[in-house]
């Protein structure tokens, strides 16, 4: 067994994120900005155990529907869930808070999928066309920007009027070890986040949400029916792009 330190997140009337190094914010990210501040707990677990020096921390948060997990360090423990392989192997910071998460879900799908022949050196700035003021950012406008650039390269994209066909879709996809991006409503008001998803099973899927240049990967597992719910209920969030590589 591993030493585990658990750091719960509870809802509060103020946010207290100084010192957290959150990336891309993604606690207001995950609910709206505005929508319900969050600030960490002082209250801490801690599980030890002197059967091996290794240590896994993890800070959990419940909400909404959804369960997000920031992974400082894998433990041994084995995750239930059938997963994209190696989906780790390509993480990248989004380096763009505001408006870079399609160029930096883009650029994972290509490196998960071990494409040759593109520069990544600056990828995300060269295809975020909505900070250079040439379109706005959405699947279709940067897609056909990468192909243009990179013929060799081919991203699918498809719209879904159901949730749960797009879910379905999802698992589809994952059920073949085909590497796919998700837009996910994120409130009433019409924001939305896009997400690399690594895996799916009869309830959950999870996404990563977003990668911390210091702590690493912030993964958030949200129920199939929060999915459709919000797909369902909720303007934006209705796509889902992948990969065809000639």
């Amino acid at each position: 067994m591993n030493t585990i330190f658990v750091v719960p997140f509870q809802v509060r009337r103020r946010p207290n994120l100084q010192g957290t190094s959150f990336h891309i914010g993604f606690i207001n990210d995950l609910l709206g900005r505005n929508s319900f501040p969050m600030r960490l707990s002082q209250k801490q677990e801690d599980l030890k155990s002197t059967a091996s020096p290794k240590v896994s921390r993890r800070v959990k948060v419940t909400v909404s529907g959804l369960f997000v997990r920031r992974i400082l360090r894998d433990d041994e423990g084995v995750d239930l869930m059938p997963e994209l392989r190696n989906w780790s192997s390509a993480l990248i910071v989004q380096r763009d808070p505001d408006l870079g998460c399609i160029p930096a879900g883009y650029e994972w799908l290509l490196r998960m999928s071990g494409v040759k022949g593109v520069n990544f050196d600056h990828f995300q700035e060269e295809f975020n066309l909505q900070a250079q003021g040439k379109a706005n950012n959405n699947f279709d406008t940067i897609a056909d920007a990468i192909e243009l650039r990179y013929p060799h390269v081919r991203i699918r994209r498809k719209g879904f009027d159901r949730g749960s066909e797009k879910v379905q879709f999802l698992q589809d996809l994952i059920e073949r070890s085909t590497p796919c991006l998700m837009s996910l409503a994120l409130t009433p008001q019409g924001r939305w986040h896009i997400v690399p998803v690594v895996s799916i099973d009869s309830q959950k899927i999870k996404l990563i949400w977003g990668v911390d240049s210091i702590r690493g990967p912030v993964i958030c597992e949200i129920e199939k029916t929060e999915v459709v719910r919000r797909h369902d209920n909720w303007p934006g969030g209705k796509d889902i792009a992948w990969l065809d590589i000639c």
